[in-house]
């Protein structure tokens, strides 16, 4: 088992255990730099994995669970998840936003996705959006390629499923 699998699977331990406690830690946390919030030291630490550069990804991940703590194991991207939201411009205004984000900038993106999320009850698959979040910067972009890809593909299915179904009422 990986870190990765490791680290999630404690993460969704909290809410089988209903360590509200927590998980407030863990909100706490959100949208700040490792350190700066000492409540989610406490819940993120002891699960590092050795890789210092992977710990900014850990920490994003975990806040990002404390507002949103539904997990799903279920193969799917966030730019799956934001199809979920809806086929609205504001949606995918907001997806190219994510999509453009210099890491810097991501966590921000990521707190108001988890947000649309959450009002939706829609569960994100956190193990696969850490391994995500630790290849935001690969310079050949593949996590932003596949997350496209999970957004607009199924966005095309639904138009030609639409103008198939039109042809036929004709």
């Amino acid at each position: 088992m990986t870190y990765e699998e490791r680290f999630i699977e404690h993460l969704v331990g909290l809410v089988h255990a209903g360590d509200r406690a927590a998980l407030a830690r863990l909100r706490r946390g959100a949208g700040r730099r490792p350190g700066e919030s000492v409540d989610a030291l406490r819940e993120v630490v002891p699960h590092l994995p050795p890789d210092p550069w992977k710990h900014d990804g850990y920490f994003l991940v975990a806040g990002l669970f404390g507002l949103h703590p539904l997990h799903t194991n279920a193969q799917q991207n966030l730019g799956g998840v934001f199809r979920q939201f809806g086929e609205h411009e504001s949606n995918e205004k907001r997806f190219r936003a994510l999509l453009n984000s210099h890491e810097d900038e991501l966590g921000g993106h990521l707190i108001r996705a988890m947000a649309l999320a959450r009002a939706k009850e829609i569960p994100v698959n956190f193990r696969l959006l850490l391994e995500d979040v630790l290849h935001w910067t690969h310079a050949d972009r593949f996590v932003q390629i596949r997350w496209a890809s999970s957004f607009w593909h199924a966005v095309s299915e639904t138009f030609e499923a639409q103008e198939k179904s039109a042809e036929q009422a004709q």
